[in-house]
């Protein structure tokens, strides 16, 4: 997935209320491991690792006027069952 990302308001307060910092959002996406799902025609998921090995899930929708931005729409983190199915797909690897 290319292109730009953009926290929306709903996105940052959603972030905030999980306790997820907006450079946490950052690693994810910047992660060369993240992983993506498909979410209907519009929406992506993002799973990924921070610096600091937190796995987080960032849902992400294709902006309505800007082709190829993403905006950041919510985020939170990877429960145990999602944490190994995101290792088991990277083949084992971690972060």
């Amino acid at each position: 997935m290319r292109g730009s990302y953009n926290f929306t308001r709903a996105g940052l307060a959603n972030a905030a209320q999980h306790g997820i910092t907006t450079l946490e959002v950052w690693e994810v996406l910047d992660n060369p491991g993240r992983l993506f799902s498909r979410v209907g025609e519009r929406s992506m998921i993002v799973l990924g690792a921070t610096m600091t090995g937190r796995h987080l899930l960032v849902l992400v929708a294709e902006a309505e006027l800007e082709p190829d931005v993403w905006d950041i729409v919510a985020a939170r983190e990877m429960g145990r069952q999602e944490i190994d199915q995101y290792q088991r797909a990277r083949g084992g690897r971690h972060a």
